[in-house]
């Protein structure tokens, strides 16, 4: 019993975090701590995570990089939450069987980051829903109980950090998602 407890006390404090940290971001509230990061190390991190963590030992995710170092100036703490957001998105609203790449590419004015998985897909009218505040597709299952605020929180995340989120999707054949910042 006190397990079960403890877990909705934890999923509660979650949702109460989720709705303070949205309504700061649609109010634009929020004062974002930027400092110089490291993003490939970010997002390496960021990966590592998600594989630690017990429910997603066995998860597919690759991680594709070509430098070692891409600096940029970020709330890390935010970025990092959008990213984790995008991915366990991937993960919970698709089979175990999942296959989920995650790259990060620079040029002279662009930073991009790209997650795709080779997943259910996405139907357009869910896609033309997936930043709405509160939706939680039509394929939630049981293993999410999310407070449907995720991707409303990673778009919103981004286009405070100036960058824009895109996302293409096909049923039967998996998702792209791609975040694109100015680098000037």
């Amino acid at each position: 019993m006190r397990g079960i407890i403890e877990q909705k006390s934890a999923y509660i404090k979650d949702v109460m975090d989720d709705l303070h940290l949205t309504t700061k971001l649609k109010n634009n509230t929020l004062v974002l701590n930027k400092q110089e990061t490291n993003m490939v190390a970010l997002l390496r991190n960021c990966v590592i995570d998600i594989l630690n963590d017990p429910q997603y030992v066995n998860a597919h995710i690759a991680f594709h990089v070509k430098q070692d170092h891409i600096p940029m100036k970020v709330d890390q703490t935010l970025i990092k939450r959008a990213i984790n957001n995008l991915i366990y998105n991937a993960l919970v609203h698709n089979t175990e069987k999942v296959n989920i790449d995650v790259s990060i590419k620079v040029d002279e004015h662009h930073l991009s980051i790209q997650i795709n998985d080779d997943g259910n897909g996405i139907d357009q009218t869910e896609l033309d829903r997936i930043f709405d505040r509160y939706y939680r597709g039509t394929n939630t299952g049981e293993r999410h109980k999310g407070s449907g605020l995720g991707m409303a929180i990673a778009k919103d995340v981004i286009e405070e950090h100036q960058g824009e989120i895109t996302v293409v999707s096909e049923v039967g054949k998996g998702t792209e998602i791609m975040i694109n910042f100015n680098l000037q």
